[in-house]
């Protein structure tokens, strides 16, 4: 039998860069960088998010009234996706792997990057199951995730 493989998304097999999503937010924000960068990377909102309890549309009014940003949808999305770039000897190893390995993929992520995930990096079509947070309504570490 092959062995299984589990990979996280971000920051393993996409690189991430907040920079790309926190300057632009803090331009058009009324708040420092400071606070833009701790809000989205580390905020009760992303987290909510990311447990699947906002829709895409309440994740984007949320975070721009937190951050005091008068910020389109479509504009958001945007910038929102910006932090994700493919690691591209990741990507090659994953299609590697999936020729004789089963692939899960278990990641702290939002209804937002993971659409944009699986429409641009093609590379994720490897995997054969998903363990995604915002589906299962469950944060990594905690153990019941695993189960």
């Amino acid at each position: 039998m092959a062995a299984t493989i589990i990979f996280d998304l971000g920051g393993v097999l996409l690189h991430l860069d907040w920079h790309k999503a926190c300057t632009p937010l803090a331009e058009l924000s009324n708040q420092s960088y400071e606070a833009v960068s701790t809000e989205v990377r580390n905020g009760p909102i992303v987290q909510s998010s990311m447990l699947g309890q906002l829709t895409p549309q309440e994740f984007h009014r949320s975070i721009c009234a937190k951050i005091q940003a008068d910020v389109a949808f479509d504009q958001f999305i945007d910038i929102w996706n910006r932090i994700l770039r493919e690691d591209e000897d990741m990507a090659a190893l994953v299609k590697e792997l999936g020729r004789c390995h089963r692939l899960i993929l278990a990641s702290n992520t939002d209804g937002i990057h993971i659409a944009h995930s699986m429409e641009n990096f093609e590379f994720l079509g490897a995997f054969d199951r998903y363990f995604l947070s915002n589906e299962m309504g469950l944060l990594k570490p905690d153990p019941t995730y695993f189960q």
